[in-house]
């Protein structure tokens, strides 16, 4: 048998205790706060997960919405537009009628002259200008 001798040798622990190493509590603070975050940061994710299915479903609601509101106003413009309509508005409101035959003004262009430049729409504003002139020398 061993006897226990209070002179302290290597290898031998005394009666105090050894302190546990920075590298040991360090360890031990990150083990316990990833038990910590991991359910926290699931929690985040789903509650994010769900905030951004609630967006996507609103953003496409109001797409559903916006589409319906421009085939409405597609219709709304055909229906305006409509040759019909104008005629009647213009006979109706403004006492327009098809002018006759000898007030009819056929205006050629040339090539060099499209609707696409200045030229070009200059020249369609005397086009313009001129049906104005026999419309009015129709009325008066």
């Amino acid at each position: 048998m061993r006897s226990h001798t209070t002179s302290s040798s290597p290898g031998r622990r005394t009666g105090r205790h050894n302190p546990i190493p920075v590298r040991y509590v360090f360890a031990g603070v990150v083990v316990v706060a990833l038990f910590i975050m991991f359910p926290l940061l699931t929690v985040w994710k789903q509650a994010y997960i769900t905030g951004a299915s609630v967006i996507q479903k609103d953003l496409a609601d109001s797409l559903d919405v916006l589409t319906q509101r421009a085939a409405r106003l597609r219709m709304t413009v055909e229906e305006l537009s409509s040759n019909e309509r104008i005629e009647r508005l213009a006979h109706d409101w403004l006492d327009l009628g098809h002018p006759s035959a000898d007030r009819i003004v056929i205006v050629h262009m040339s090539p060099e002259h499209s609707s696409t430049t200045i030229a070009g729409m200059m020249l369609s504003w005397k086009f313009l200008s001129i049906i104005r002139r026999s419309l009015e020398q129709e009325r008066g």
